[in-house]
């Protein structure tokens, strides 16, 4: 194609839709209504799922527990924040020995012994960077006035140092560590519980964790622990090990990838496409008597489909700029998280087939236009 024929052709498309004639605007309006539609059907299911994962987290329901009295190796069970998905997991037994602070001094406050990183399990904050002292539920905390950092007074004259506060609300998760306070250590002695927090919950959580158990410990506990999934209930209960979720209150059934690629706005994609496409196709046939006209009068077939796909892209621009406002709160929705990213990624696959649809559709309505139909519609008309 010459410059000139070029130019021509950019002319006239300028001229088409300025002047209205191409009916960009109708178009990008109905375009702009379906795609913020759909794209809007796909954020609300996305931040409900993924609302509904993060609670999960959360609550503790995410978070599993293997008991054994005694049977319990640290080393083994800290070797588990190795393991993909796991966020934390530490060893723990309760201190026969309950502290008592000045202030109150007639109050025994419960005190567990734990393995050295105890603190990611309970995702304390204000942790230490000599990680000294000890950790504190924010009940107890609130009670003594106490943060990362305070130095309490303890009866007898001892002094404690407060590392790291955590929260252990009363959402339906085990009370055990509600009002407690855990010291963390790095003997070899036994414990008594594993915990492991976990995001996502890797597959066969009920194995991992029975790695943990000391080899010296009663004989038979692994072979006799029966295997169950990874978001059962309730607790897996053996003679002698038991391992249960922290939380169940929020049900059986773990928001997980497979919801998410089950939910039924997956295919605001596809809708998309094929309104696009339907609106393209449209868009040319109510001007076909236009177009045959111009063929008719030798309007080369290639500068006419030029034409039409930059009259394409100018209606589908103007729609992909009513699209932003949906992706511009996407990071506002999802403040803090990390998959903001991921579900502008996802949202954006609308727009994206809106496009190829409305090109798709345009290069096939201008390919069936024939110059027979210039001639059919006269005949009709006399």
């Amino acid at each position: 194609m010459k410059s000139m024929r070029l130019k021509a052709v950019l002319r006239e498309t300028w001229r088409n839709v300025a002047t209205g004639t191409s009916r960009c605007a109708l178009i990008s309006l109905l375009l702009s209504i379906c795609a913020v539609a759909c794209m809007c059907a796909d954020l609300t299911q996305m931040t409900g799922l993924i609302g509904d994962a993060w609670k999960w987290k959360e609550s503790g329901a995410s978070t599993y527990a293997i008991t054994l009295q005694g049977g319990i190796d640290g080393a083994a069970c800290e070797g588990l924040r190795s393991a993909n998905g796991v966020l934390g997991a530490a060893a723990l037994r309760q201190s026969s020995d309950r502290v008592r602070i000045a202030s109150l001094p007639a109050t025994e406050i419960p005190t567990y012994e734990a393995s050295a990183h105890v603190a990611q399990v309970f995702a304390a904050t204000g942790i230490r960077k000599d990680n000294s002292g000890v950790i504190m539920s924010t009940a107890v905390a609130r009670t003594y006035g106490a943060h990362a950092g305070t130095v309490l007074p303890l009866v007898g004259g001892a002094r404690m140092r407060v590392s790291a506060t955590f929260d252990w609300p009363s959402d339906g998760r085990q009370p055990t560590y509600g009002y407690a306070i855990i010291s963390p250590g790095n003997d070899t002695k036994a414990y008594d519980t594993c915990l492991v927090r976990a995001w996502p919950v890797p597959d066969g959580i009920e194995s991992l964790l029975r790695v943990s158990i000391r080899a010296d410990a009663e004989s038979g506990v692994g072979a006799a622990a029966s295997s169950t999934s990874a978001g059962t209930s309730g607790s897996n209960e053996t003679p002698h090990a038991k391992i249960s979720r922290i939380n169940t209150m929020l049900g059986s059934h773990m928001p997980g990838p497979a919801d998410f690629d089950a939910r039924i706005t997956r295919y605001a994609p596809l809708l998309m496409f094929v309104i696009a496409m339907a609106l393209g196709f449209a868009s040319v046939c109510m001007r076909r008597i236009e177009i045959a006209s111009a063929l008719h009068a030798g309007y080369p077939k290639t500068a006419m489909l030029l034409q039409l796909s930059l009259e394409t892209l100018a209606t589908v621009a103007a729609s992909c700029v009513a699209c932003l406002p949906v992706v511009a709160i996407v990071p506002l929705i999802l403040t803090g998280s990390g998959d903001a990213m991921p579900v502008v990624a996802m949202l954006c696959r609308v727009p994206g087939a809106m496009s190829v649809g409305m090109l798709a559709g345009t290069a096939v309505g201008g390919m069936t236009i024939r110059e027979r139909q210039l001639f059919a519609y006269f005949k009709a008309r006399a």
